[in-house]
């Protein structure tokens, strides 16, 4: 791991903490290249990621069904629909 990857930074003294710095690090790093892959973003930036990750919404359970209830723009709400596409595939 280099610097852009946020690896060189010890956040803590202590093993332990040191530890769960390292695997948020690599699970965000994670994260990022799933998309990238999946979404085929050319450019994707932590930015983006944050964007998408900062939806917001909630789960809903009715009549025995759960369902995700989407507080988004009808723009953003397409751009949605066709990742998830693109994830389904």
């Amino acid at each position: 791991m280099t610097a852009e990857k946020g690896m060189l930074f010890q956040s803590s003294s202590y093993l332990g903490a040191n530890g769960l710095w390292a695997s948020v690090v690599v699970l965000a790093y994670n994260i990022m290249m799933a998309f990238k892959q999946k979404l085929n973003i050319k450019r994707l930036t932590a930015r983006t990621v944050r964007w998408i990750l900062s939806i917001p919404a909630k789960i809903v359970r009715h009549a025995n069904r759960l369902t995700l209830s989407l507080s988004a723009d009808k723009k953003t709400f397409k751009r949605i629909l066709k990742w998830r596409a693109k994830c389904l595939t």
